[in-house]
């Protein structure tokens, strides 16, 4: 539980930019300048589309997420770095590593797209399903 507890801070700094980045993209497709709300479809494409960017821009914070929480190194409390679970110094460890260069950083890009793009796709029309049968559900019952 201490481990975990002691990699939240990992966990937070590297999700946020995908949830940033996100929130902003979904606000300027949807908020600005459209007097009609979308429809489901229209609005189910375009979420679509803004998570598969996301996630293909925000791949490198995803790829340090990954290796903060599986080195062994730091799970026995050995940093070599000092780094601790600093994103931008495992980030530059990974970019160090191999053929020494940011593409380290994106390893697993097409996957992480296509699961955040197909995910997205499958779970906002049964999201949005599950919204109208517990509403309806509850206002046949109560009212």
């Amino acid at each position: 539980l201490r481990d975990g507890l002691d990699r939240l801070p990992a966990a937070v700094a590297t999700d946020l930019p995908y949830l940033l980045l996100r929130l902003m993209l979904n606000y300027g497709i949807f908020m600005m300048g459209q007097q009609p709300r979308p429809g489901l479809g229209e609005y189910t494409v375009g979420t679509t589309a803004v998570a598969i960017v996301c996630a293909a821009i925000t791949t490198p914070f995803d790829v340090a997420r990954t290796r903060i929480f599986l080195d062994e190194e730091r799970a026995n409390g050995e940093q070599k770095d000092g780094s601790k679970n600093n994103v931008l110094q495992t980030m530059k460890n990974i970019t160090e590593e191999g053929d020494g260069d940011i593409t380290n950083l994106y390893a697993g890009w097409i996957e992480r797209t296509l699961y955040f793009g197909l995910g997205r796709a499958w779970f906002d029309p049964v999201r949005f399903l599950a919204y109208l049968y517990v509403r309806d559900l509850i206002l046949l019952r109560f009212f």
